[in-house]
C-alpha cells in the first residue's frame, strides 16, 4: 500500500470509534509478543466471525482520544533521516526539530527525555556517534 493509501485508511479507521476489529494502542510501554498475539487472535477471530477480510491493531494512537500520537519505532525512522540528511548536526538542532515531531500531550520536559531516551538507545546499538566534543557535540548516524 502506498503512503496515501495508508493515509486515507488510518483516517477512515480514526473516524469510528473502536469495536471489535479495530483496536488502538498508544504503544509506549512496550508489548509483549504473547499481548501482541492475544490482540491478533482477538481481532482475526472476531473478523473471521463478521465474514471481513480483516482486523486492525493500530499502534501510535490513543485509544481514548484517537489522536495520532507517534510510536518510537516512528520517531526512531524520523531523526535516523535526520540525521542522515544533516549529518554533524548540533544537539541543540537535533532538539529543535525533534520537538515539533513528537506529538501528544507532552510536556517540553517529556518530549526531551523522550529524545534523550533514543539518543541513548541508538547511541549504545551504535547506530549514532558523537564527533564533536562534550561542549558541541556533533552527531552522526552509523549505517
Amino acid at each position: 500500500m502506498k503512503a496515501e493509501e495508508l493515509k486515507t485508511l488510518l483516517h477512515s479507521l480514526l473516524s469510528n470509534w473502536e469495536d471489535e476489529v479495530v483496536e488502538f494502542k498508544r504503544g509506549g510501554k512496550g508489548f509483549s509478543t504473547g499481548e501482541i498475539g492475544e490482540y491478533f487472535s482477538a481481532l482475526a477471530n472476531e473478523a473471521n466471525l463478521r465474514c471481513l477480510p480483516q482486523a486492525w491493531l493500530v499502534f501510535g494512537v490513543d485509544n481514548k482520544t484517537h489522536k495520532v500520537i507517534g510510536t518510537v519505532e516512528q520517531y526512531r525512522r524520523i531523526f535516523i533521516d535526520f540525521l542522515r540528511r544533516f549529518p554533524g548536526i548540533t544537539r541543540k538542532k537535533i532538539n529543535e526539530f525533534m520537538m515539533e515531531e513528537i506529538r501528544g500531550d507532552l510536556t517540553e520536559k517529556q518530549k526531551y527525555d523522550k529524545i534523550s531516551n533514543l539518543m541513548t538507545r541508538l547511541r549504545r546499538n551504535g547506530k549514532i556517534v558523537n564527533k564533536g566534543s562534550d561542549k558541541e557535540p556533533r552527531w552522526f548516524y552509523i549505517d
